[in-house]
Formats: structure tokens, C-alpha cells, sequence
């Protein structure tokens, strides 16, 4: 089976033989394209190049940018290099010295040392502390800048003169010595193993101290073989020193660390150590180079950007998406709208070219494989003969002045169904005068056509209808001459022949003015004379004669209701209607069956106006019921069986006025009808005739309240009656207090409540199940119940297939009776109620059609 392009079921045979074949593989490309369309695979490629591109410019400006710290490091060490090698310069001048040899080492002479080093070498170096270390690795002399005298920790000296540097400086001096052992060595190419320049904390900032022995030099004089005297220089690197030493070069923000700040390039001063009192310095600076940082602080723009040309692009692809979905959708609410209108298009080209979609060829009734050559070959092919021309000269005409053509034609078919297409088009420029066509479309309108010819014979009806009732007009006034004068020769007349042609005669000129009765009725003219009635009573005269009528074979039963409400209508017409209804159960069951007619009082509420869609006003009727077990009437029929003149009787069976008749008759009477039928289970008239009503003070009622109540039978009962219609609360109202219960009413669920926890007891809830408020029928009937186990319930409701789930949801004892009701049904159901001996036993459900 093929549905929608797609087999739904298939031979099993085939079904193995294809599982069994190789697939196909699927290529990667056609993967990606039957998600994402070639248009935003460019797109999405674009985005991808663009996102390289930044990460290039990224990656060139890193590398660009480490190259830029190196040599800003290098530059920085070169200088800080270059200033060690300055202060050792310095030293060296004033330790490197005969003289300082002599007056030092040999005679050790404290004027000249302090006049040596406290005002000489304190202005060429700087320094902020000076001490001179003796070979025993004493101090021999101090010195200290005017900064550094006071509050300078003990500890920081103590790890300067504590230094390695010193005892491998006298060890250096002692293997020079060693190697050579004249007294006329010289020291100048020993300088390097004789000085060292090191790194310390000192404070809060870092100094770098000096180390140069004290040697003779150029020499030349007497040599003591012991180590030498030690010089050594401190000068702190406080922010002013770092300034002037590294003035030269644009250095941002230059600080002397043990670890290097977040954003900052530095260099380490020195060496690593496993002192963790002694830890690394560094000289750290903000980079000149500004690449990364700029980046960085434009990351979230180039983020935002990167991410909006991303959100841009994805939008893009998901409108595009959406657009293609909605074109989808779209083309299939046209391919469906187009089914559902029976429409198809077609185009023409210049040189004769027919096209056409499978729309128009299932409108046609052709297999949509078929091929049409050209508008020829189609308007030979699937045109009606005599249709043809017209639907080519309308076309030419077309294509001759540019305007818009429609032209319906039938369709050949060998097939006795004749349908009618509409063919409308126009012409279209493509944009060169080799792209002129005629487009348009092709439409079924067989039922459009069908519909008119009903619309046409309605209103043959409607006129037929009003010559029809002027017709019996004027002829009713003929038979009334006829008749005056057939009795007026009556009474003149004695012979008993003549008599007797007489009687004849009126009686057949009274047949005659019932069937101008029966016109003016289908014609809705009938001068009808409502007169108060009961329904019964006619039943019963009816039932008199009516086996002259009916065949032996039909037994009719009667159920009436014995206080049915009086009616006001037309005696001779409704007698008409209830013959009319016997006939019609008479001729559906040719082979016999049952007809009951039954009458009850029944009160139309605006529940049930509204299931059965009628234009009715609610209140008090008088339903006269007739019933047949007959063949019943199809589904397809029943919209139909009150139209004029039509019947399924055939021709020689049926006129097709007779429910034409009972409809106009009801509808001056006030009164409503309805059917229900079912093939094989008899028909159902129901006839809703309103009743006659009693200005009361309670309103008007369909009886008088003040008069006796009759006899009833059974328990008396304290009632709670809940209903939100005014109309109906009064008619129960009444007929519960005639027959002698005493009732509490109240409009609402919630009132309803008050009510019951403000009395003292309830014999009985009787309650609608839909009304105004939070508390409705079942969810009050169970709430009541709970309070007062012993509570009998009756539910009211006018939706009947709505039984089940109330009987499943109603506690334990309740009954359901369906709007509308008899008077007898509710009075039976309240009886049989209140003589429940116990709650224990089974839920019983009653349910009154």
C-alpha cells in the first residue's frame, strides 16, 4: 500500500530481497548536505576563515611579543651587567693598590684607611656600607652611608660578611701565591678570581654587595704568605637606585621582587639556592610590548564581535532553515488546499507545449504517468466533443488580447459519472517574449454545479409552495360555494334518492377541503384555530379508527401520561400530524412490527436546546412520541426527510409532503420535532408540543399549584433541591410539594452546602450535575454524603452519554435521571429512593430517554 510517496506495507518476499541487497554507502558530502545546505556551508566556512584569521594575527603578535621581552631582558641584564662590572671597576682601583697593600696588610694604618675609604672611594661608589674583612675573617674597619646607619637589621650584615664569597676570595689569593713564590708576583690578571659581585635582600629592598682582596699591585714589594684582607662594598637597590641605573631605557613601573607580578617580564638577579631564607630576586618591569595586553583587553570585544558575526551566521542558517521548513509547509498546505478545492494548474507555452501537475491528471482521471503533448492532444484526449471548441477559441482569445479566460468544460470519460472542470488562466511574461505562457488553474466544480441546481429547484419549491397555497385559497372558497349550495338543495330536497347523492356529494367536497387543508399547510398557510386540547384525548380518538389504516400486522401500544399539561393547538391539524406519523411507521414496516405512541411532561432546559442545535425557546412541553420498529432511515436521508417532495417511497408511493407537513405545522404551533432512526432498529418521532401555562405567584406553570394535589402513594420526604435554572427549579418545586415532600431549594452547589449544615436533616438530595460555582452535582452529592451516610441521591443531567463516568464517579446508592424528564419518572425515582432499606446495596443508575 502507498501512502504519501511511501510504501507502508509491501510483499515479504521483496522486503527480504531488498534487506538482503547492499546499501549504499553515503558519502560524507552528501551527509553534510542533507543537513546543511550548500548556501550555509559557505557561511559556516566564511565564519571558520574569519576565526583563523584572528587566531594568525593572534599567534604572530605572541611570538612577535616574546621576541620583544627577550631583548628587553637582554638589554636590562646587559645594563645591570655593566653596572657590576662598574662597581668592581671601582674596587678595584682602591684595593688593587701597593699603597693599600702597605698600609692595609702590612702596617695596617686607620688614618689612612678611613681617610681612603670614607671620603675617596664613598664618592666615587656610593655606597651605602663599607667593611673591611681582616684574614681571620674579622671585621677590621666599618663604614656606613648616612641611610643606612640606623635601623638596618644586624642579620643582613651578618648574611653579607657570612658569604661563601669571602673565604673563596683568601682561597684564590692563597693557590695565586702558591703557584709562584717570588716576592714580585703580580695580581692583575687574577682579577676575576680574586672579586666577586653578589645579590642580597637587604630590608625591604635588595643590594648588591662587593668583593675584591686587598693586593699589591703593580707589585714589586715583600709579600706575606697569608690571606689577604678582604674589601667589601654594599649598595641598595631601593627604587631611586633602580631609576638611575636604568634610566636609559622605558621601563615601566621597576621593582626589585622575589616573584614576578601578573603582567610583568623580569629578570633574576640571582642564582638559585637551597637557603629558603635566601630566595630568588628578580628585577621585574611592565613590557613595552603592548600586543598581548591590547588583545587581552580587547578579548572581550573580539569575543563579543567573534561571538555576534557567530550568532549572526547561526541566525542565518536557522531563518534559512526556518524558511525552507515553512516553503515546505507551505507548499504543502497549497498541494493540500489544492486536493481539498479539486484544483490542479497548468501552463501552455508559445509554441503549444502542455504542462501540468499530477493534480490536474487525477482530476482528469488519467494515471499520473501520462504524458501530454500538447493543448491539442489534451482537449482531444480528455475535452467533452462538444466542448472543445469553446475552450480553444477561449484560449486563443487569450493569447490574441492578453486577458483573462475562464471556460468550463466537461470531461470525456467512458465512465457514467459526468464531471465539469473550470479552466481559468492568464497570460504570463517570463521575462523575454520567448517566455510567454498562459498559466491558471483547472478546477472540479461538478458539485458547484450540483449545488446550483439545488438552490434552483428550492426555489421552484418556494414558488411552487406559494402558488400552491394560493391555489387552495381560492379553491377553498369554491368548495365553500359548492358546499353551501349542496346543503341548501339538502334541506329542499325530499326524495331520499337525492338525498342520498347529496351526501355523497358534501362528503366528497369535505375530502376536498381537507386536501387544500393539507396544501395550505405544506404551503405554511394553513388559517390554523388553536384551541386548548389534550393530547391524550386525541390519542384516543385516533386509536379508534386508526385499524382501518394500519394492517393487522402492526400492533399499537399506547403509553400516555396520566397528568399530562393541556396544549393549545389545532384539533383536525394535529390528529393530521399523528396520522401522517402512523402512515409513514406503517409503510416502514411492510412486514409488520410494533408502533407506540406515548405522551409525557417534559421540561426543554437550556442543556438540552443546546445538544439538540435548535432555535427553541426552553420550557414546559407535551412530547407526543411515535415509534416504529420499522427498517429505519439512512444517515445520508435524514437531513433530507423534511424537505418538500422528497421521499424514498418511490413514485407511486409518496408525495413528499407528508413530514414537509408535520414540520410547517409544528413550527406554528410553536413546538419543536425530532427524529432519531437507525437502519434496522425502527425510527423515533418525537414531537415537542408547549404547554399550556398558569400565571401563579411562584410564575407561570404548566398547572395550577393551588389546586389539590392527587393522591400519592409512598414515604414523604424532607428534599434538598439544587438547580440553577429558574424555570425548572419552580416545576420541580411544584410537583414535589404536590405530592407532599417538604423541599428546600437552592441554586448553587455552594448554597446548597449552607443549606444542608443549617438544617437539621435530609431525607434526600435531588441536584443538577452542571452548575454555577466551585461545588457541582457529584462533588456535592459525595461531600453530603460523607456528613449523613444515610443521604439518598438523585442526579439530574442533560448529557446522557455522559452516564458512565457519572455512575463510576457518585458514591455508593445515588441515581441519574436525563433532562428531559417525566413527572412519573421523577416521582418513581424519589419513591424508589426513599424505600431503599439500607446504603450497602449496589449503585443503582436510572436513565429516562
Amino acid at each position: 500500500m502507498i501512502y504519501g510517496g511511501k510504501t507502508l506495507l509491501q510483499d515479504p518476499k521483496t522486503q527480504a530481497s531488498r534487506e538482503g541487497a547492499a546499501q549504499p554507502e553515503l558519502k560524507l558530502s552528501a551527509y553534510f548536505t542533507r543537513f546543511i545546505p550548500p548556501a550555509n556551508i559557505t557561511i559556516l566556512l566564511a565564519f571558520l576563515a574569519l576565526i583563523l584569521v584572528f587566531a594568525s594575527v593572534f599567534l604572530k603578535i605572541l611570538s612577535a611579543e616574546k621576541d620583544a621581552f627577550k631583548r628587553e631582558i637582554v638589554t636590562v641584564a646587559n645594563v645591570f651587567e655593566s653596572h657590576k662590572q662598574k662597581l668592581n671597576f671601582q674596587l678595584e682601583r682602591y684595593a688593587a693598590s701597593n699603597a693599600a697593600y702597605l698600609k692595609i696588610d702590612t702596617e695596617f694604618s686607620l688614618p689612612w684607611i678611613e681617610e681612603r675609604f670614607t671620603s675617596d672611594l664613598a664618592t666615587v661608589s656610593d655606597y651605602d656600607a663599607l667593611f673591611l674583612i681582616a684574614p681571620d675573617r674579622e671585621i677590621a674597619f666599618r663604614a656606613f652611608a648616612e641611610q643606612t646607619s640606623t635601623g638596618t637589621p644586624a642579620r643582613n650584615f651578618q648574611q653579607i660578611l657570612s658569604d661563601e664569597s669571602i673565604p673563596r676570595i683568601q682561597q684564590n689569593y692563597l693557590d695565586i701565591l702558591a703557584q709562584d713564590s717570588t716576592q714580585s708576583r703580580h695580581f692583575s690578571p687574577y682579577v676575576s678570581e680574586l672579586s666577586q659581585v653578589n645579590l642580597y635582600q637587604f630590608g625591604e629592598d635588595f643590594a648588591l654587595a662587593t668583593y675584591f682582596a686587598i693586593v699589591p699591585d703593580p707589585g714589586g714589594i715583600p709579600i706575606a704568605q697569608r690571606a689577604p684582607y678582604v674589601l667589601v662594598t654594599l649598595h641598595v637597590l631601593d627604587a631611586a637606585h633602580l631609576e638611575t641605573l636604568l634610566s636609559a631605557l622605558p621601563l615601566e613601573d621597576l621593582v626589585l621582587v622575589q616573584e614576578i607580578p601578573s603582567g610583568m617580564i623580569g629578570l633574576q638577579l640571582t642564582p638559585d639556592t637551597p637557603d629558603p631564607d635566601a630566595g630568588p630576586a628578580y628585577l621585574a618591569w611592565h613590557p613595552t610590548a603592548k600586543g598581548t595586553s591590547i588583545l587581552l583587553s580587547s578579548a572581550p570585544v573580539l569575543g563579543i564581535t567573534v561571538g555576534c558575526i557567530f550568532l549572526l551566521a547561526l541566525f542565518s542558517i536557522r531563518r534559512s532553515q526556518r524558511d525552507r521548513a515553512d516553503l515546505k509547509v507551505s507548499e504543502r498546505q497549497l498541494h493540500d488546499a489544492h486536493r481539498i478545492a479539486k484544483m490542479g494548474r497548468f501552463s501552455i507555452s508559445s509554441d503549444n507545449v502542455f504542462n501540468c501537475g499530477a493534480e490536474t491528471l487525477q482530476l482528469l482521471g488519467t494515471p499520473g504517468s501520462e504524458k501530454i503533448s500538447s493543448f491539442d492532444d489534451f482537449c482531444a484526449r480528455h475535452v467533452h466533443a462538444d466542448d472543445q471548441a469553446p475552450l480553444q477559441s477561449a484560449v486563443r482569445k487569450c493569447w490574441q488580447n492578453g486577458w483573462p479566460f475562464g471556460c468550463e468544460f466537461r470531461v470525456s470519460s467512458t465512465t457514467d459519472k459526468e464531471t465539469t472542470l473550470r479552466m481559468q488562466g492568464q497570460v504570463h511574461n517570463g521575462g523575454t517574449k520567448d517566455e510567454l505562457q498562459v498559466v491558471g488553474m483547472i478546477q472540479d466544480v461538478s458539485e458547484f454545479i450540483l449545488l446550483g441546481e439545488k438552490l434552483r429547484q428550492s426555489q421552484k419549491m418556494e414558488a411552487i409552495g406559494n402558488l400552491t397555497g394560493g391555489i387552495a385559497h381560492d379553491f377553498n372558497n369554491l368548495l365553500a360555494v359548492i358546499l353551501g349550495n349542496l346543503e341548501l338543495i339538502q334541506d329542499c330536497e325530499t326524495s331520499k334518492i337525492t338525498q342520498s347523492h347529496m351526501e355523497d356529494a358534501i362528503r366528497a367536497t369535505m375530502r376536498a377541503a381537507d386536501l387544500t387543508q393539507n396544501m395550505l399547510t405544506f404551503a405554511r398557510r394553513a388559517p390554523l384555530a388553536p384551541k386548548q386540547l389534550q393530547l391524550n384525548q386525541i390519542i384516543k380518538d385516533t386509536q379508534k379508527w386508526a385499524g382501518r389504516v394500519l394492517p393487522e400486522t402492526i400492533e399499537i401500544t399506547t403509553r400516555l401520561e396520566n397528568d399530562a399539561w393541556p396544549i393549545a393547538a389545532d384539533p383536525s391539524t394535529t390528529e393530521s400530524t399523528l396520522l401522517n406519523l402512523m402512515l409513514n411507521a406503517r409503510d416502514a414496516m411492510p412486514n409488520g412490527g410494533s408502533l407506540l405512541i406515548e405522551t409525557s411532561n417534559i421540561l426543554l432546559d437550556e442543556e438540552f436546546i443546546k445538544t439538540v442545535k435548535e432555535d427553541q425557546p426552553p420550557g414546559f412541553y407535551v412530547m407526543l412520541s411515535v415509534v416504529d420498529s420499522g427498517q429505519g432511515i439512512p444517515e445520508a436521508s435524514l437531513k433530507y426527510i423534511f424537505d418538500p417532495f422528497y421521499t424514498t417511497k418511490g413514485p407511486t408511493h409518496g408525495t413528499g409532503l407528508g413530514l414537509s407537513v408535520v414540520q410547517g405545522f409544528m413550527e406554528q404551533t410553536g413546538g419543536l420535532v425530532l427524529v432519531q432512526s437507525k437502519l434496522g432498529a425502527g425510527t423515533r418521532f418525537d414531537l415537542y408540543f408547549p404547554a399550556q401555562t398558569t400565571h401563579t405567584t411562584k410564575g407561570e406553570l404548566p398547572f395550577d399549584p393551588d389546586m389539590p394535589a392527587p393522591p400519592h402513594k409512598g414515604k414523604k420526604a424532607r428534599i434538598l433541591l439544587v438547580e440553577d435554572s429558574p424555570s425548572m427549579l419552580k416545576m420541580l418545586e411544584t410537583t414535589l410539594s404536590q405530592a407532599g415532600h417538604s423541599v428546600i431549594s437552592a441554586t448553587s452547589g455552594d448554597h446548597a452546602l449552607l443549606a444542608f449544615e443549617s438544617a437539621d436533616r435530609f431525607d434526600l438530595l435531588l441536584s443538577d450535575i452542571v452548575m454555577p460555582g466551585q461545588m457541582q452535582g457529584i462533588a456535592l452529592a459525595n461531600q453530603l454524603r460523607a456528613k449523613q451516610p444515610s443521604l439518598r441521591i438523585i442526579l439530574m443531567t442533560g448529557y446522557p452519554k455522559a452516564l458512565p463516568d457519572i455512575t463510576k464517579d457518585l458514591s455508593e446508592g445515588g441515581q441519574v435521571l436525563t433532562k428531559p424528564m417525566r413527572t412519573k419518572d421523577l416521582l418513581l425515582a424519589i419513591e424508589t429512593a426513599l424505600s431503599q432499606p439500607s446504603l450497602d446495596t449496589a449503585t443503582r443508575t436510572a436513565s429516562v430517554d
